[in-house]
Formats: C-alpha cells, sequence, structure tokens
C-alpha cells in the first residue's frame, strides 16, 4: 500500500512539475492539466505547490473570470468603447470585475492615473479597496499597492496611481485629472448626476479614458442614459451566475424568500424594475399627461413638502404646481427639487422653490398675467 501511495506520489508531483514548468504561460493547458486531475491529486498538488506558485496561478484572473467579468474589446457598433457597465444582482462579481480591471490598467501603464468613487469615503474603503474582492486582494504580493488611507491614495510600485472619492461631494472631482475610473454602485448615489458629470470632466488623460460601472440596478435616469449611449458596452449578471463563490445556504434562503418578487428581480437578477406593482399610477399614464406647454391658467395653487433640514443628507424637497386652465381643466406638474439644499435655509428653500414653480407656469401664458394665487401648503 505504501509502494502505492508513493508511485501516486510520484505522478503527481511529475504533472506538477509539468503543468507548472512548462504551462504557466498558457492559462489554457494550465487549466486542462489541473481538470484532469482527482481530487486527492488536486489537493496533493496544491500542497506541493511553492507559495509564488500559487500566487501566479490564482492571480491569473482571465482564467477564472465568468464572461460578464472579461473586459470588452469593442463597442456593439464596433467602435472603442468608453463606458463598461456591468448590471449584477447581488454577489454576481461585479465588485471583483472592477478591482481587476483597475488591476490590468495599472499594472499596464505606469503613468495611469485612475478615480475610484464609491457612495461614500466608508465605501470605497471598505469595499473597493479593503473588500474581499478589493483592489488589495486581488494583486500578488510583489504587485500589491500601498494604500494611504490619510490621502485616499493607492500608489502602485510602477508609478501608477488611484485616488478616492465619495459621490456625496461631488466638487472633490473638481480639478484632478484622469485616464481611467471605477465607479461603484452609482445606482444608489445621492447626487449621481452631478458626481458623474464632474467624473467626465476629468477623465481627460491618455489616448482613450475609459471607465468602468459597477452597480445593482435601479430605474434612475443615469442608468437609462448610460444604457442607451452608444459608446457603452452592457454586461448582465444575476446572483445565481457566482453561486460557486457563494454559501449555498446564502442561495437557497434569499431564492426561497425573494425569488420571482420585485425585490428579488433587481436584487437577484440585476433586472431594472420601471415602476412599482403597488403603484396608484403608472409612468405610462403619467407620461400620456405631459403636454410641451401650459395652458393660460386663472389660478395656481403650489404645494411644497419641504424636509426637516438643510443638511447634506436632507430629503429632497417636493413641490406640487396645479392650475386652473380657462377652460375649467387643471394643469398639474411634479418637480423634486434639490439644487438649494444646503445653499439656503429652509425657509428660504420654500420661497424660491414655490417662487420658481409660479414663474415656471406663468411662462406658458405668452406673456399674459393672470390673476394667480399661490399658496404654500402641506402635500
Amino acid at each position: 500500500m505504501k509502494r502505492i501511495l508513493l508511485q501516486q506520489r510520484g505522478r503527481i508531483l511529475k504533472m506538477t512539475t509539468l503543468a507548472l514548468g512548462t504551462s504557466m504561460s498558457s492559462a489554457e493547458n494550465l487549466l486542462a492539466k489541473w481538470m484532469s486531475l482527482l481530487p486527492d491529486e488536486k489537493r496533493e498538488c496544491v500542497a506541493s505547490l511553492k507559495p509564488a506558485w500559487i500566487d501566479r496561478w490564482t492571480n491569473d484572473w482571465m482564467q477564472f473570470a465568468y464572461g460578464h467579468q472579461r473586459p470588452p474589446e469593442i463597442t456593439v457598433g464596433g467602435k472603442p468603447w468608453t463606458t463598461w457597465l456591468i448590471l449584477g444582482g447581488r454577489g454576481s462579481g461585479k465588485t471583483r470585475a472592477g478591482a481587476e480591471w483597475v488591476r490590468h490598467i495599472a499594472l499596464k501603464n505606469k503613468a495611469a492615473r485612475i478615480a475610484l468613487i464609491g457612495e461614500t469615503e466608508h465605501d470605497v474603503r471598505e469595499v473597493m479597496i479593503e473588500g474581499v474582492s478589493g483592489l488589495l486582494h486581488v494583486h500578488a504580493r510583489d504587485e500589491r499597492p500601498l494604500w494611504i488611507p490619510s490621502r485616499r491614495r493607492l500608489e502602485w510600485p510602477n508609478g501608477a496611481g488611484a485616488q478616492a472619492f465619495s459621490a456625496e461631494d461631488p466638487e472633490s472631482l473638481r480639478g484632478p485629472q484622469f485616464s481611467a475610473a471605477w465607479a461603484d454602485e452609482i445606482a444608489k448615489w445621492r447626487h449621481a448626476e452631478a458626481t458623474f458629470d464632474m467624473l467626465q470632466f476629468g477623465l481627460r488623460l491618455g489616448v482613450q479614458p475609459r471607465q468602468v460601472v459597477t452597480t445593482t440596478p435601479r430605474p434612475i435616469a443615469l442608468l437609462k442614459r448610460l444604457i442607451a449611449d452608444p459608446a457603452t458596452v452592457l454586461a448582465r449578471a444575476g446572483t445565481r451566475e457566482n453561486k460557486w463563490h457563494l454559501s449555498p445556504a446564502f442561495i437557497d434562503t434569499v431564492f426561497a424568500r425573494y425569488g420571482g418578487t420585485r425585490t428579488g428581480r433587481q436584487e437577484l437578477d440585476g433586472e431594472i424594475i420601471e415602476q412599482r406593482a403597488d403603484a396608484l399610477w403608472s409612468r405610462a399614464q403619467i407620461e400620456s399627461c405631459r403636454v410641451k406647454a401650459a395652458p393660460p391658467l386663472t389660478r395656481i395653487v403650489v404645494a411644497v413638502d419641504p424636509p426637516a433640514s438643510s443638511t447634506k443628507r436632507a430629503d429632497a424637497r417636493g413641490l406640487v404646481a396645479a392650475g386652473r386652465a380657462e377652460n375649467g381643466m387643471f394643469d398639474r406638474r411634479r418637480h423634486r427639487v434639490r439644487a438649494f439644499a444646503g445653499r439656503l435655509g429652509a425657509e428660504g428653500d420654500r420661497a424660491v422653490a414655490a417662487a420658481g414653480g409660479g414663474r415656471a407656469h406663468r411662462g406658458g401664458q405668452s406673456g399674459r398675467r393672470h390673476g394667480a394665487r399661490g399658496s404654500r401648503g402641506g402635500r
């Protein structure tokens, strides 16, 4: 029995030497040899490897990546892409794909300047940089960048650098310039439009500045515009596509509880859910009531739902303007006012919002002034 085990061990070590000594440059050959081993032989093989070989193998990302995690070459139209948009369910491997793309950019280009943007500074650090699938964990030991928390910077040994930003402060992106960017969970950014706009102005280094956007989708205007942009390459993935790297108990629990529901379709399948099933009015109904200009109005009423504070975390203001037309019909429009958050006092915000709504509706009356009365109340 002992002699048989020694013979088996000799076979394993011989295959290990063959695989790692002559085929390390070919991920496909290495994977084929690995798959030909029995389970016990695989364990024996790994136990016999040197740390440097293990690092080299486990960091060969392309042999493990799923289709939605592989960077695209060109757009659907055959042109170079600007945005790689990955929409996926929870645990579908979005973060790992983003981190590996940044790793590739940094190691390939020593002059790379990369922006890392998350919902908050805490999210950038805990998920994108120090997380299980973050940047510090996807690098081999000799390639790993230095994280400098006080400067919110990552510095690679070859000279490439990345800087962390919070979507809570869009103005922090004014000034710096980048050759690449990774934006994570953009669908839940509080100031998504403003932050993304500032990022676009900063992507101006190199021949082809690019960005990867990883997020669980929500029906926000920014995502819809990115999907429709011909310079965007869209990748989709559900939670189950990465199930081999997730707890079986997690898969069983969440799909038993949320599978087939509105929440499950968004959070697990990565679908954009346009509206709630229990909504009083559908989006189609609202869109069908739109007009290019308000008719002449005999009375205008503006209602404002103000937030409790004017801090950065304050809720958006709700503004509804309703007008009675000369024929007795009502014209009503709903606005969400964000522009004045944190700049004016709560009383000043309400006054400006109400006045703006009244002017907007009177502006559609071709210069005619009516005896409009405005009132501010609750909803």
